[in-house]
């Protein structure tokens, strides 16, 4: 091989194997336009508002804590979306560690959505925990349409006033009845009355 071509075939290997390289900036870098990482950026990408664009089979975006101090927290995080045959389309927040889901966002008529580490993510409900690993929703507001959720203190008030109306009705009820009770008695009273009158006048 002469020298010309031994140099060019060297350049072009040199060229592929910087292109492949990793681009590492030691300065802060200020991107003024929009931003697309991903394996399907096109060229040219329309960004429409989008100021940054993850693009690519089901992208995923990680949170990496490299803080070695015992005072700082580092637990790292996965964010990203998936869209396949098995689910619905999600989008999902995940401990780095032991892949466990924080937060699943389905799309669709009947999907779900999932709050806290192990919650059971069910069709068409809101889950906060799963069978054996309950957790309350706490600071809630008191419901106001027909399909909102009713919170304890509107219950502890719902029953307390079922207690006062039963306890009115059986007291109205208990003195009816004591009324009745009364006047049957009286009624007892005077044929008893009439009875022993009749028998001094037969001389019984």
């Amino acid at each position: 091989m002469n020298r010309p071509m031994l140099a060019t075939s060297v350049a072009l290997l040199l060229l592929h194997a910087h292109s492949q390289a990793d681009v590492v900036y030691t300065e802060d870098l200020i991107v003024q336009g929009s931003l697309c990482a991903g394996n399907d950026c096109a060229d040219p990408e329309t960004f429409a508002f989008d100021v940054l664009r993850l693009k690519g089979d089901d992208p995923v975006l990680r949170f990496e804590d490299t803080s070695d101090t015992g005072s700082f927290p580092a637990q790292d995080w996965l964010m990203g979306v998936t869209n396949d045959a098995l689910t619905l389309p999600q989008l999902f927040i995940r401990r780095d560690d032991t892949g466990a889901p924080l937060l699943i966002l389905e799309s669709g008529s009947d999907a779900g959505v999932a709050i806290g580490e192990g919650a059971a993510l069910e069709s068409g409900a809101v889950s906060v925990g799963d069978s054996g690993s309950e957790r309350r929703i706490m600071h809630v507001a008191d419901g106001v349409d027909p399909s909102d959720a009713a919170t304890l203190g509107q219950m502890d008030a719902a029953v307390d006033v079922l207690r006062a109306d039963v306890a009115a009705e059986l007291a109205a009820d208990r003195a009816e009845i004591d009324a009745q009770i009364s006047a049957t008695q009286d009624e007892i009273d005077a044929l008893t009355a009439r009875l022993d009158a009749l028998e001094t006048t037969l001389g019984i």
